[in-house]
């Protein structure tokens, strides 16, 4: 993977554009409240897949302090949010110093909230820079080998599959903390579509979570790996 042809014969180079991706998709972590063993069991799926590049799916961080929502009282404020989130990310950089990071609702709070009142976003640092990740690259959507990564919107049983009807491609999306599954249809000529909801890396008992302690659904934590174009899903134990 990533190497180039050894001659330039046709044959050789129609197999070479025929390689595609191993993505590791990373379910919403909303750091610091991710799931304290996250990171390791991702590490063990990303061996067992051999993944060769990654994407976030978003909500990569939490920013609970900026909420629109009432805040846990217990909370840290902003600064303090601020450090352990960084401090939470410092694994996480050093296992991925390159990634795809999809912008989650999140992660744009701030971008929202100076809208709101009349910020226009150029005034504002990216992503990369305010959450120091030089390595990332942080984007609204991506397309990989023809699959549509989002972080996600919208309802249902499964959102994904929702969304790919309607864009008539196969879309991983995150977002929804209680959902994960891949949900397919075959045409007679074989083409399939299909969408899957990569579950979530959040650790449930955090107090960020404490608004949905007596929801009967529960975060499912789980990821995504897309292999040449095909969906898996995994749960961790």
């Amino acid at each position: 993977r990533g190497a180039t042809p050894s001659s330039g014969s046709p044959v050789e180079e129609r197999l070479y554009e025929e390689i595609l991706m191993r993505v590791l998709v990373i379910g919403d972590l909303h750091v610091p409240a991710e799931h304290p063993n996250y990171l390791s069991w991702i590490k063990s799926i990303r061996r067992k897949y051999r993944t060769d590049s990654v994407v976030f799916i978003g909500d990569v961080f939490d920013l609970h302090a900026i909420s629109f929502h009432k805040k846990h009282p217990e909370a840290p404020g902003v600064m303090d949010e601020a450090k352990a989130a960084q401090s939470a990310l410092k694994a996480w950089k050093k296992t991925f110093p390159e990634a795809t990071v999809i912008i989650g609702n999140h992660d744009a709070r701030v971008v929202r909230i100076a809208a709101d009142v009349g910020i226009p976003e150029a005034f504002i640092k990216d992503y990369a820079e305010v959450f120091d990740t030089p390595g990332w690259n942080w984007v609204p959507s991506i397309e990989i080998d023809g699959v549509f990564y989002t972080h996600g919107k919208g309802g249902g049983l499964l959102p994904a599959f929702n969304l790919a009807k309607d864009r008539l491609q196969p879309c991983v999306m995150g977002h929804f903390h209680t959902k994960a599954g891949i949900m397919a249809q075959q045409g007679p000529n074989g083409n399939q579509l299909w969408g899957m909801q990569v579950g979530s890396g959040t650790d449930e008992s955090h107090l960020y979570f404490q608004w949905a302690k007596d929801n009967s659904k529960r975060h499912i934590n789980a990821c995504g790996i897309v292999v040449d174009g095909k969906p898996y899903l995994e749960f961790m134990p």
